[in-house]
């Protein structure tokens, strides 16, 4: 019984182990997807922008 119990407590630990590097791999995903929908929004903002100056300038055309 004992070593049963050995065996899981070192297997919990094994487990506890990899659990840190996984959650910091999950907190830089996370922040990777944060600035990938940031620069998308930026990217939609600057379409806009050439859209509109697109059209300034074929307004101003003869």
């Amino acid at each position: 019984m004992t070593q049963v119990v050995q065996k899981a407590e070192a297997d919990r630990d094994a487990l506890a182990a990899e659990l840190g590097p996984l959650k910091e791999a999950h907190h830089d995903l996370q922040h990777v997807e944060k600035r990938i929908a940031s620069t998308s929004e930026e990217l939609k903002h600057l379409e806009y922008l050439r859209t509109r100056v697109s059209g300034e300038i074929d307004t101003m055309r003869p």
